[in-house]
């Protein structure tokens, strides 16, 4: 479910001509990886998604969450 969901936002971005997103809302990042930080609670601890069309794709975050990372 979260990979399609990033193929269709990678598709919306080759369509607009967009070549990178920054997305840093917690339930975006979370829609589009499965990723969600500590209880998903906000600590002022930035977490990143880096969109590429034509690289790799980027998650961002503070090392204490890096276990909370899903296994695809």
């Amino acid at each position: 479910m979260f990979s399609q969901n990033l193929q269709k936002l990678k598709n919306k971005m080759l369509d607009n001509k967009i070549d990178l997103s920054i997305i840093t809302d917690d339930d975006s990042i979370y829609y589009f990886t499965g990723y969600h930080d500590f209880l998903h609670m906000d600590f002022h601890r930035p977490t990143l998604l880096i969109v590429s069309t034509d690289h790799q794709t980027y998650l961002i975050t503070p090392l204490l969450d890096v276990l909370l990372i899903p296994e695809n």
